[in-house]
């Protein structure tokens, strides 16, 4: 019910919603599911962690040098000085411009087969593919395959691989790979960001590590025993790159980052990147997250984590609140979850 209250001695009119909630009613289960929403529809709360911000060090103020300038230096500093001219012979022939200058023909452009098929749309009103078509073996001993994850415009694809290894392959599986070490234990997720700049990778050691695109080594690495209790799950870029999400127990973590790829050779182990936590979520039941699915590609505020317990819970993250929880989800706890993530809305910000 909705009521419309104004007062005789202010020019103010209020309106107010009444909700008559009953005791545990499915009805009003139902209702409160359907206000929940992959693409937002209200823009954010004040107090909302998703408009947290890393704030940025300013330049630092000159020193003031006082009397102590630089005094009686050479106007010129370098050994040779160019010739003004005036011992040579004035130029006779002025500038002529060149005529009848032939134009190149632009040749017939290559296009790429290959391309053009990962570029094309999968057609909807076929049945989902079901016939392998490749099957490749990663190495040459017997090693599994812990995740993989393609990138966002389906070219590339990372396998995180028991051997403490990733591999990052072409999408068509061909070629050798490209191989990343420096975790201690097995690779538990990895993830592109939406720019397709950066990549990440979790590892069993308790270690988050970010990759600048085509770079061997990490632009900032983040974790260890101190830091976490235990392995690292669904470590992904969140909210079109802002943030990064990961769960470690029952605990699911927001930070904010800054990532700085420039090297120094004077301080080169000085690290420039910065990651700031923003908030940390517990699970109603208390049981340790096992999987994480959250939306890159466009501004969400939803979160599925699955836990130990077979349990599904929604997280609100314009809240910082679990919204819903499905109990016994499973027969046992679930491994992986994922959402849709086919954008069909504008790629912006509600405000």
């Amino acid at each position: 019910m909705i009521f419309v209250v104004t007062s005789l001695f202010e020019a103010l009119v209020s309106v107010l919603e009444v909700r008559m909630l009953g005791s545990g009613s499915v009805d009003n289960l139902c209702q409160h599911l359907e206000r929940l929403s992959v693409i937002p529809s209200a823009p954010l709360m004040p107090e909302s962690p998703l408009n947290a911000e890393l704030k940025k060090k300013g330049p630092k103020p000159p020193t003031k040098t006082g009397k102590r300038g630089v005094k009686e230096q050479p106007l010129v500093f370098h050994t040779q000085v160019k010739s003004s001219g005036y011992t040579q012979c004035p130029r006779m022939t002025m500038f002529s411009p060149k005529t009848n200058v032939q134009k190149k023909t632009p040749g017939p452009t290559k296009t790429n087969k290959k391309i053009g098929c990962l570029v094309s749309e999968y057609p909807g009103d076929t049945a989902a593919p079901s016939v392998p078509h490749t099957n490749l073996s990663t190495v040459k001993t017997p090693t599994p395959v812990c995740c993989t994850q393609y990138s966002g415009d389906g070219k590339q694809i990372l396998c995180g691989l028991g051997d403490r290894s990733v591999l990052l392959y072409k999408s068509s599986l061909t070629g050798t790979p490209a191989v990343y070490t420096g975790h201690d234990k097995a690779v538990s997720s990895v993830a592109w960001s939406h720019s397709r700049q950066w990549w990440l990778s979790a590892s069993e050691d308790r270690t988050l590590r970010i990759w600048p695109t085509g770079s061997p080594e990490p632009a900032v690495t983040m974790g260890g025993d101190e830091k976490f209790s235990k392995t690292i799950r669904g470590a992904q870029f969140y909210y079109l790159d802002k943030f990064l999400l990961l769960a470690s127990g029952p605990s699911l973590h927001l930070y904010l980052y800054h990532l700085d790829n420039t090297q120094d050779d004077i301080k080169r182990y000085q690290q420039r990147s910065a990651i700031k936590l923003t908030r940390c979520l517990e699970t109603k039941s208390g049981t340790d997250i096992t999987a994480v699915s959250v939306i890159n590609d466009f501004y969400s505020y939803i979160v599925l984590v699955s836990g130990a317990d077979r349990s599904i819970q929604v997280l609100d993250m314009n809240t910082g609140t679990v919204a819903s929880q499905l109990p016994d989800a499973h027969s046992r706890a679930v491994h992986h979850i994922t959402q849709n993530k086919v954008r069909r809305e504008p790629l912006h910000r509600l405000a």
